[in-house]
């Protein structure tokens, strides 16, 4: 499933790739946009990214503390049992700044999401209670991205967008064991690619938005003994305003 997802992934950035080469299908009757225009964005929506490892990951940490308290424990009989894997699909929320002129479209985009918990329990028969172990965190991702024009009336338009930018990842992994805690985080900053259509409608001085942005960007690990890492990659679906400034 991940290799189909990976290559479904490259079939889509080829075929945007291609659409910002070609020459963009305008009317003849398209408005003059010889005046700059600057707009600002906000915008919220579903994102897909499998984030299955880092669910793996907190598995294995909680079995590692159950093979360890079982070797130092009389009685014993610890277990790890999994409580919650990360879901595929979180919320995004962002904010764009845009500069429209008759040469060129470009936007700095800055967004904000929460990755999903997973969690795992640790415990004994022979003991009350039991120890938890979440992965969790918020991820920042930032992009300069151009766009180009596919297809514009007066009112309604359909752009294409490619950006670089970079994925600030911030994961969490904590034990809670009755009133006592502890974490660690584990900070990264990766390089982000972004591509993405959006279907605009413009009523007076507000623009409304539906975008869906593909992205790809893959977090360090959160464990010098394992490979885990936050993942920033897949497609999205959002819907969004804009207001001209």
């Amino acid at each position: 499933m991940k290799g189909v997802c990976s290559a479904g992934r490259g079939i889509l950035f080829f075929a945007l790739l291609l659409g910002f080469a070609l020459p963009p299908k305008l009317r003849a009757d398209e408005p003059n946009h010889s005046t700059a225009r600057n707009w600002l964005f906000t915008a919220m929506g579903l994102q897909y990214a499998n984030n299955s490892a880092l669910a793996t990951y907190t598995h294995q940490f909680a079995q590692e503390l159950a093979t360890n308290y079982n070797a130092k424990l009389v009685p014993a009989g610890f277990k790890a049992d999994p409580a919650l894997n990360a879901a595929p699909i979180f919320l995004l929320i962002h904010a764009e700044y845009r500069r429209e002129s008759a040469d060129s479209i470009w936007s700095v985009f800055c967004g904000y999401a929460v990755l999903p918990k997973s969690s795992a329990v640790v415990s004994s028969p022979n003991y009350q209670g039991q120890e938890t172990i979440n992965t969790d965190g918020y991820q920042l991702p930032f992009a300069f991205i151009l766009d180009r024009t596919l297809w514009r009336t007066d009112s309604v338009g359909l752009l294409l967008g490619l950006g670089a930018g970079a994925l600030f990842s911030s994961v969490f992994t904590s034990r809670h064991f009755g009133n006592a805690s502890d974490y660690h985080e584990q900070r990264s900053l990766a390089p982000l690619l972004v591509a993405r259509l959006e279907l605009f409608w413009r009523w007076g001085e507000l623009r409304f938005v539906l975008k869906m942005p593909l992205f790809w960007a893959e977090g360090r690990p959160i464990a010098e003994d394992s490979p885990a890492a936050p993942s920033f990659s897949g497609v999205g679906l959002a819907i969004g305003l804009g207001y001209q400034l």
